[in-house]
């Protein structure tokens, strides 16, 4: 279902990134989110946010904006047993070029 492309990503949201500090510390960023709604990194739940990922994906009523280069920016919400996240979603056809977490706590 995730291309090898789109699975670098998910180890990007897992906290499982390298090269650049930036990079790094973003991924953590996005783990550390989801470990704040009970989401650890386990196969069970890599498959389940991977399974979210492309129903949003799939989802034509889920768009909420057209970026100027075209990329399409979904939104859901991701739910877990602590709570729950806003997920954004960029897409460049069936690439996944990013993923954001809002937790509404700052």
């Amino acid at each position: 279902m995730f291309s090898e492309a789109n699975l670098k990503k998910l180890d990007f949201i897992f906290g499982k990134a390298s090269g650049r500090e930036h990079n790094i510390k973003r991924s953590r960023s996005l783990f550390a989110e989801l470990e704040n709604i009970g989401i650890i990194n386990t196969p069970e739940n890599r498959s389940y946010v991977a399974n979210h990922i492309y129903s949003v994906f799939g989802d034509s009523t889920n768009t909420s904006r057209v970026q100027p280069d075209g990329r399409v920016v979904k939104e859901s919400l991701l739910m877990e047993p602590l709570g729950g996240i806003k997920m954004e979603t960029v897409w460049e056809g069936e690439k996944l070029i990013t993923v954001l977490l809002k937790s509404g706590e700052k």
